[in-house]
């Protein structure tokens, strides 16, 4: 008996220095620690006496940031205090700095006024976008204008760091391709999304075009593809790059290029897809029309096929037409003529050869006849290349 009234003594006794402790802090005070919490300051013990203290002002700063309130955990999740309130009373007396910043979000070539967005904390999250752009859909957020840096999605958790402006991304909106689409005008994305067949009229290119080969669809062109010397196509695929072109040209005028007589080709970029260009009456497959040279052709994938009789090159110079310029940088090529054009080079009598440029991975076979093809080593140019 007298040992458990012992023991109860001892408990009460405990009891009581434990809430003798908190009181003798209360009434006497207790250090307060201030955490900079990456912001700049030696760590700052602030002695609390008694039972109204105020939460002192923060000693430290941040490049880039503002401080905003304090907090019981580093992160901000526990229980929030601003400079003035009292002070908490309890076993948790270290108080981390928190910041905020101002986040701008740049239109980018969209439409709409620089906004600048107050972040507090690192519980902030990346807004919706509130520019739009004509011809574009937005396409997520960006440390850098060019795309180059780190990408945010609306929603995203705001990047706790200092480079406080996000660029808005645009992505073009394709036009989906139709047969009544005569003329692809400048700027313009056109998108090959179910079988077309032109039949009559010639398809024209105004300014610099982009038209994408969807995967399984041809594009028949019986009057061909014209791309005047100043203007430029670039041709691409989407998936396995299945997509088709089949151009022809006909009377003087190249499958994709110039039209009919003393007509230079622009600029023809192919990327993907399957390509054949066919002519006759003296226009190349693919290049100039009749009399005119080859322009700018470059083939950087997919399978070109480029045909042409009556004098006209394969890829490069109509009858009579330079070769121009040819860069062929990877893919499968193709390139045949007959009646004196080259396979890739000037047409028939054309003043100059002009340039081939290859690069190490490319299939590349060429015919004089379109009987007896050749490929190209990377050692020898074959006279019917007529190249330099």
């Amino acid at each position: 008996m007298k040992k458990t009234v012992f023991i109860l003594v001892m408990i009460f006794v405990l009891f009581s220095l434990v809430s003798c402790k908190d009181s003798v802090d209360r009434l006497f005070g207790f250090d307060l620690t201030l955490e900079a919490n990456d912001g700049t300051g030696t760590k700052t013990t602030v002695r609390i006496n008694g039972t109204g203290g105020k939460v002192p002002e923060c000693p430290f700063s941040r490049e880039g940031y503002t401080f905003y309130k304090w907090n019981t955990k580093q992160d901000g999740s526990g229980t929030s205090y601003e400079e003035g309130d009292a002070v908490p009373q309890d076993k948790e007396h270290t108080l981390y700095a928190q910041w905020s910043f101002d986040l701008t979000l740049e239109a980018n070539d969209g439409t709409g006024t620089k906004t600048t967005v107050r972040i507090n904390g690192t519980g902030g999250k990346i807004p919706e976008c509130p520019f739009s752009r004509e011809k574009y859909s937005f396409a997520g957020w960006n440390t850098k204008q060019d795309g180059s840096g780190t990408s945010y999605e609306e929603g995203d958790a705001v990047p706790q760091d200092k480079d406080h402006t996000l660029y808005a991304q645009w992505e073009i909106i394709p036009i989906i391709l139709e047969d009544s689409t005569k003329i692809w005008t400048d700027g313009n994305v056109y998108l090959l999304n179910s079988d077309v067949h032109y039949t009559e009229d010639r398809i024209y290119v105004s300014g610099s075009v982009t038209l994408i080969l969807n995967d399984g669809y041809t594009l028949t062109a019986d009057m061909g593809i014209n791309v005047y010397e100043g203007y430029s196509l670039t041709i691409g695929a989407t998936g396995e790059g299945t997509g088709r072109i089949v151009a022809t040209g006909p009377a003087g005028r190249a499958g994709i290029g110039g039209s009919n007589i003393n007509h230079n080709c622009g600029v023809i970029t192919i990327n993907g897809g399957t390509v054949n260009a066919s002519a006759s009456g003296g226009g190349a497959g693919i290049g100039g029309g009749s009399d005119g040279s080859g322009g700018t052709i470059t083939i950087n994938g997919g399978t070109v096929y480029a045909s042409a009789d009556c004098g006209g090159a394969g890829i490069g110079g109509g009858s009579d037409g330079s070769g121009g310029t040819v860069i062929i940088n990877g893919g499968t090529v193709y390139a045949n003529a007959v009646n004196g054009g080259a396979g890739i080079g000037k047409g028939y009598n054309g003043d100059s050869d002009g340039t081939l440029t290859l690069g190490t991975s490319v299939a590349l076979e060429v015919s004089s006849n379109g009987t007896d093809w050749y490929g190209y080593d990377g050692s020898t140019r074959k006279e019917y290349m007529r190249t330099i």
